[in-house]
């Protein structure tokens, strides 16, 4: 066989095998699709339809679904799993508009889901009055997220979804400064005792505890090490009443806290939580 027939042989066996894998693909996202229509569960037709993506009308399909159940995307996930929820100009390119905001699923309890921001959103101090005896109650960093970030980050049918979380805020763990009193949040930080919970080994520290800095938030000059990690605010206060805790940037936990008034070494990572049915 002359070298130009093998060639030729080669490449006939190689489109064979192209079109053969391309047919298989298509036998099976059909067949997936004739499943997300004959099912009974919304969850897992909406679960198979997120699969296709653009296969056939699935995006319609998709839409139809969420229009009739605005909590389905949420019904599906488990615990790690990301989902993009409100918008955030996060890399300061006004051409471009706001950003996707991306989401954690740290917990899911009874219904109940607990997000936490994927990314440092932005550098902010905790609260800037030097020295201020400040709970998380009466904090600026409080004021802002259920007021200027809370209204302008999500929509209207988003807010709809989001809970009024009961959040106790208690006293910080080895001397004891006081945390401060009950709150009911729309928007907060994780706490001292929060984040132990959800954050308490390699693996989680690893995935929920390092966390990278927006564009925004480098551009305020905050702290990173040499990953490009960078340490983040807890709600809980530190050893004295003027500090709170802090992530640092492997992931671990400092209950000594920082200065309030630390204007920008660290950043935020919102959380929120939204109920998949009432009680």
């Amino acid at each position: 066989m002359t070298k130009m027939k093998k060639s030729i042989t080669a490449l006939a066996f190689s489109v064979f095998v192209i079109l053969l894998i391309s047919f298989s693909i298509n036998i099976k996202k059909f067949s997936l699709y004739k499943k997300a229509l004959s099912t009974a569960s919304k969850e897992e037709s909406f679960r198979i339809l997120k699969k296709l993506k653009n296969y056939k009308d699935s995006e319609a399909l998709l839409l139809k679904l969420e229009t009739e159940d605005p909590l389905l995307p949420f019904k599906i996930l488990s615990k790690g799993d990301e989902i993009s929820f409100g918008k955030f100009d996060g890399d300061l390119n006004e051409k471009n508009g706001k950003e996707n905001l991306h989401w954690i699923l740290i917990d899911s309890y009874g219904g109940d889901l607990l997000f936490l921001s994927r990314d440092i959103i932005e550098a902010r101090p905790y609260h800037s009055k030097a020295f201020a005896e400040i709970t998380w109650k009466d904090s600026e960093i409080r004021s802002y997220l259920n007021g200027e970030f809370y209204n302008t980050v999500f929509s209207q049918s988003e807010k709809d979804l989001i809970s009024l979380s009961e959040n106790k805020n208690e006293d910080q763990s080895v001397v004891g400064t006081e945390g401060g009193e009950v709150t009911f949040d729309k928007v907060f930080l994780l706490s001292e005792i929060e984040y132990g919970v959800y954050v308490n080994d390699d693996y989680t520290r690893d995935y929920f505890g390092k966390a990278f800095p927006s564009e925004r938030a480098k551009a305020a000059k905050i702290m990173m090490n040499e990953e490009g990690f960078a340490p983040w605010w807890l709600r809980s206060p530190g050893v004295y009443p003027y500090s709170a805790q802090f992530v640092t940037f492997d992931g671990n936990l400092h209950v000594s806290g920082a200065y309030i008034d630390n204007p920008n070494n660290y950043g935020l990572r919102p959380a929120i939580r939204i109920r998949l049915w009432e009680d």
